[in-house]
């Protein structure tokens, strides 16, 4: 895994230099004009270089950080199609079973004490029922819980197989292209750096647009990319909490008085489990577009 990662930072990084490589005019494309003695046309020619090596570190930053963002989104991924085969889930869900189990007992005795004092909602009908599903759910809802995770991260990556069809390491970067960051990304190089101060003007505008233009693409880009990563690792450490206290929240299930803690469990438990295949989707559409 950290040679997968180096290997990517070390592509982030090349990339952006082979662009470089590649926008150096061809044979039959103008080139620089000498400047001979001219002091002046010099200096232009210097400050020219300046800017074109500020747009080259820009891009050469951006794709590193890309290439970390990519490497972050690949692993989570990864580890959300194994989160209920983690130590973590597992271990924790077996202590709040036991947790769970007993407080069923107490639940008993609640309902009990609840039917000889008439306390309202409380009685054995309206706290029975429940304690005999809960009892019997709480034993299957890792199960439960799992199938519906798995099922959502299925349905998360097909789209992200359809988006990388060879590899699912290539969806990051199909998202970059389909944001067209090699268009935004190539800063465009003046042919002239001589002549008159008016031309050069004219020149560098261009070249100072190109460069602004980069420089907000890439820290865009770079937003967009550790932004998805930070959801993505959002969504696997609120999904490994829930799991956890999932027997607990059947439990307050029972009692009237916690039973919107239940409610509240599925909502956000429902709430990740969609958002992963709905963000895949709409990435895959923005890919799919963008091919198209």
């Amino acid at each position: 895994m950290i040679k997968k990662i180096i290997l990517i930072a070390f592509i982030g990084i090349l990339l952006p230099t082979l662009a470089i490589a590649q926008s150096a005019p061809a044979a039959g494309e103008p080139q620089q004009v000498s400047c001979g003695w001219d002091f002046f046309c010099h200096g232009l020619k210097l400050f020219h270089n300046i800017s074109l090596e500020i747009g080259y570190l820009i891009m050469a930053v951006a794709g590193f950080f890309i290439s970390i963002a990519a490497s972050f989104i690949n692993i989570l991924i990864n580890l959300s199609a194994a989160i209920t085969s983690s130590v973590l889930v597992q271990e924790g869900f077996k202590i709040s079973l036991s947790v769970a189990n007993l407080g069923f007992v107490l639940a008993i005795i609640v309902m009990a004490y609840g039917t000889i004092f008439r306390l309202q909602g409380y009685g054995w009908k309206n706290i029975l029922w429940k304690v005999v599903a809960a009892a019997h759910l709480v034993n299957f809802s890792f199960t439960i819980a799992g199938t519906i995770i798995d099922f959502s991260n299925v349905l998360g990556n097909f789209f992200v197989g359809a988006a990388s069809p060879e590899n699912i390491s290539n969806f990051a970067s199909n998202l970059a292209n389909s944001l067209s960051a090699q268009k935004l990304l190539a800063v465009k190089q003046s042919t002239s750096a001589g002549g008159n101060l008016l031309s050069f003007g004219a020149a560098y505008v261009g070249l100072f647009a190109s460069i602004a233009a980069t420089s907000i693409f890439a820290v865009l880009l770079v937003i967009v990319f550790f932004a998805i990563a930070f959801m993505l690792l959002l969504r696997y450490l609120w999904l490994t909490f829930l799991i956890i206290l999932m027997p607990i929240v059947w439990l307050l299930w029972v009692f009237p008085t916690f039973s919107q803690y239940w409610s509240q469990w599925w909502d956000k438990f429902i709430k990740w489990n969609i958002f992963y295949p709905a963000a895949t989707f709409f990435i895959y559409l923005s890919i799919l577009s963008a091919d198209r």
